[in-house]
């Protein structure tokens, strides 16, 4: 099997029309809705100073995504990591999270925290393998923003690099 060749670049607004189509898949892969009622696209929230987002390309054509939201106390929230069902077991998603995690060890952050639906089961396995901690609702800080469909919440230190 050959290698993907997957490049990984900053959002532009021309990248959201592929990202609808693959979104589109992806909720159709759920019996429960996988948006809420406040979703807004990527390309709506991509100039909010406190947001960054990346894609996942193949032969120009998106087939993922991965953001942050940087808010008070040098952490994180890990926010719209969605993989075109094609191309997932092959390594992707880990390239994503890698672009992350790179991105909040060169900006000294503590702590990155994830909210994902309870249907998710695979995505939750993944989080757990690269070293996230499952913790209560609770724990969260007070300004991480709760997506109201999430409810199964993720927390990983970098304190400690893992790789």
């Amino acid at each position: 099997m050959t290698a993907l060749q997957v490049d990984i670049v900053p959002f532009q607004d021309h990248h959201q029309a592929d990202i609808d189509v693959f979104m589109t898949m992806i909720a159709n892969e759920f019996t429960d809705s996988i948006f809420s009622p406040q979703s807004k696209t990527i390309k709506e929230v991509s100039l909010l100073p406190t947001d960054k987002y990346w894609v996942a390309l193949i032969d120009g054509k998106v087939i993922g995504t991965i953001g942050l939201s940087t808010f008070q106390n040098n952490a994180i929230a890990l926010k719209r990591m969605f993989l075109n069902e094609a191309f997932r077991g092959q390594g992707v998603s880990k390239t994503l999270l890698d672009t992350v995690v790179n991105f909040a060890i060169d900006n000294k952050v503590s702590s990155i925290y994830l909210g994902t639906m309870t249907q998710f089961k695979a995505a939750q396995k993944f989080y757990e393998k690269h070293g996230f901690k499952r913790i209560p609702q609770t724990a969260l800080p007070i300004e991480f923003p709760v997506n109201p469909v999430d409810k199964i919440f993720y927390r990983r230190g970098l304190n400690k690099i893992y790789r």
